[in-house]
């Protein structure tokens, strides 16, 4: 394929939508008609439409010492969970505030801590002494035990 094949094949994709969709900075030079775009420099299509690409923000200051820094997100709330790992504490802070709330010490337990994950109104921490499960209810983590199935029971 010559490249005047190849931008005539390019000007034709762009004028019925079928770009394919790139990621990072994308440049596209057109030579068509008057009125279209000679030069696409830093633009996404995303949602329906073009966008610029832009630099990421700097919203907060990264905690040193911390671990698995988590936001857990529903509809009604954000909260900002990490492990501490001076404290071996699991704790809840806000940004905004600088406060602390300690969800759970981990304190001479000797467990380590290999992952937190939210779902839903649950936050799960995964450990090498294993599952802890907390759940969020009237702006606070407590904690609830999940009990196995019994298949026999159930038939």
């Amino acid at each position: 394929m010559t490249i005047e094949q190849q931008r005539e094949r390019t000007i034709t994709q762009r004028r019925i939508g079928t770009i394919p969709l790139r990621q990072g900075i994308v440049r596209n030079t057109n030579t068509g008609d008057n009125g279209e775009m000679e030069d696409l420099m830093n633009i996404v299509f995303k949602d329906g439409a073009y966008r610029p690409v832009q630099l990421p923000k700097k919203l907060y200051d990264y905690k040193s010492g911390w671990y698995f820094i988590t936001k857990h997100q529903t509809a009604d709330y954000t909260n900002w969970i990490g492990y501490d790992l001076t404290n071996h504490q699991i704790k809840l802070f806000d940004w905004s505030s600088t406060v602390e709330t300690v969800i759970c010490d981990l304190t001479g337990t000797g467990v380590t801590v290999s992952g937190i994950k939210c779902l839903k109104n649950y936050l799960l921490i995964i450990t090498s002494g294993g599952l802890l499960t907390y759940l969020y209810v009237d702006d606070t983590y407590k904690s609830i035990s999940l009990t196995p199935i019994d298949k026999d029971a159930i038939s």
